[in-house]
């Protein structure tokens, strides 16, 4: 079951996680990187590996510049980029077709995830 897990994780090595890797989902692709889903699973990634830096480093790397890009794009509707629902993989290119504008809930889920990997870097003197 963790591979399958780990496999949507930093996808073409460029950070960003995959909500379903398949692009042919009934009802619509969710072959995104959603950004309350990805904080959740960068929690769950550090949680599972115990916090080990060896084990979440080079991973938790790429989710950071992931979210350094996407959260560093425009959005074409004028929202705050931090509140847009969904990135475009693998670049994190802002999602540009209708989808509930705003969702507020994954900037703080994201801080989740980047406070706990920061943590695991305090303790390990980095």
């Amino acid at each position: 079951m963790y591979a399958l897990f780990y496999k949507n994780l930093n996808i073409q090595s460029k950070g960003g996680v995959v909500a379903a890797p398949d692009n042919s989902t009934p009802g619509g692709s969710y072959y995104y990187h959603w950004m309350r889903d990805a904080g959740l699973t960068m929690r769950l990634f550090i949680e599972l590996n115990d916090f080990n830096l060896t084990k979440i480093d080079g991973n938790m790397q790429r989710y950071v510049e992931f979210v350094q890009r996407s959260n560093g794009m425009t959005d074409p509707y004028g929202n705050d980029v931090r509140i847009n629902p969904k990135f475009e993989l693998p670049n994190g290119e802002v999602f540009q077709g209708g989808w509930c504008r705003p969702q507020t809930d994954g900037p703080a889920l994201t801080a989740s995830a980047l406070i706990a990997y920061g943590n695991v870097l305090l303790k390990n003197n980095k």
